[in-house]
């Protein structure tokens, strides 16, 4: 969609995704840490996505979505 300049580096942005679990019902973000920390990030993302906003959507942190702030930070070993 362009949103990312093509010079970036893979790991630079923020990044994650939505996974759908049909026995639950339910979303799940996963995404960097720098992303979860906003809430109102997390909302955009929820209203963009058109996700249920109830217990259905819940958010995770994810080893394999660290930007190079998080990385350089040390935010890949707590993912807790």
């Amino acid at each position: 969609m362009g949103q990312v300049p093509q010079d970036v580096e893979y790991e630079d942005p923020p990044r994650g995704r939505v996974a759908y679990y049909p026995q639950d019902e339910a979303f799940v973000i996963y995404a960097d840490p720098c992303i979860l920390a906003k809430k109102s990030l997390v909302r955009q993302i929820i209203v963009a996505l058109n996700l249920p906003v109830s217990w259905r959507t819940a958010t995770s942190k994810d080893a394999h979505y660290r930007c190079a702030g998080c990385l350089r930070d040390g935010l890949n070993i707590d993912l807790d």
